[in-house]
């Protein structure tokens, strides 16, 4: 048997579906509500996340969650009829807790500003969404929609610890 395929059927396959079952218990079927058009921006986005968690932070590249964000990308386009339809989230502004519209969400990675906070951020520095530390934008890690500096995102992403 080809080595590849083999190691597809007996490692690959496998460790998907735990991933695949751990994420439904953890984010249930949130995958549904984002629109199929511009997942290509969002799916590269994340591949750049990783790695320059993997550059500044020496964090190892999660291979299983990109090869999830591209089975998520197939589904996707696959089956539109699985998309929860016209569900429009508002998005908050993670300085200042102000609703955005279109218009004025100005965005790092998967965080939302407005433009004020978006400015600083980008000119000065952020807090860090666990320790309250104010550290230069340069240095800031994300996970999700939250900005972490190197020891938090140590202590909650990589060992998993609130």
């Amino acid at each position: 048997m080809n080595k590849l395929l083999q190691h597809f059927e007996e490692e690959l396959v496998p460790q998907m579906k735990e991933q695949i079952k751990s994420d439904q218990e953890r984010w249930g079927d949130t995958w549904q509500n984002r629109p199929i058009e511009g997942q290509e921006e969002r799916c590269f986005q994340r591949f750049r996340d990783y790695y320059d968690q993997f550059i500044h932070a020496g964090t190892p590249i999660p291979w299983l969650k990109i090869i999830g964000e591209c089975n998520i990308a197939m589904a996707r386009e696959a089956h539109p009829e699985w998309m929860i339809s016209k569900i429009e989230k508002e998005h908050k502004c993670l300085g200042c807790g102000k609703p955005l519209s279109n218009v004025e969400d100005y965005r790092m990675g998967n965080i939302h500003f407005c433009k004020g906070c978006f400015n600083h951020a980008t000119k000065d520095k952020i807090q860090c969404s666990r320790c309250g530390r104010w550290i230069p934008s340069e240095e800031l890690l994300t996970a999700g929609n939250m900005v972490y500096c190197e020891p938090c995102f140590q202590t909650r992403i990589i060992e998993g610890k609130p």
